[in-house]
């Protein structure tokens, strides 16, 4: 019987762990977990989430604002910059760029969260 050199051997054990890592973040719990707004169970859909944030752009017409948000712990989300739609339109009444704002939102479905509730601080 012919044994393959031991350097061989731990390369083929390397490859394996580096495939089952790679299978592993591609999970969908993982991805559920790492952006929950992209998917996520029926609870945390219809949770509402609270943060803060500075306005970029407000799309009156389509309902639509884009926030560079705070962290939100409930999910738990890193701070970074999105888009939400509104519940009413009229939580944009008199929003512009540059406000300061603290807001409640649900998660709606796999590519949209509504925002139930704004004020401008």
């Amino acid at each position: 019987m012919i044994h393959p050199p031991k350097n061989l051997l731990l390369n083929l054990a390397l490859a394996a762990l580096v495939a089952l890592a790679a299978i592993a973040a591609a999970s969908p719990s993982t991805a559920q977990h790492n952006h929950q707004h992209h998917g996520g169970d029926n609870a945390a859909s219809q949770a509402v989430h609270t943060t803060t944030g500075l306005v970029r752009e407000v799309d009156a017409a389509s309902g639509r604002v884009v926030l560079d948000h705070d962290a939100v712990p409930s999910i738990p989300w890193p701070p970074m910059i999105m888009g939400f739609t509104v519940d009413e339109a009229g939580l944009l009444d008199g929003l512009k760029p540059g406000d300061r704002v603290r807001f409640d939102f649900r998660i709606q479905d796999q590519h949209n969260c509504v925002i139930v509730d704004m004020e401008r601080l």
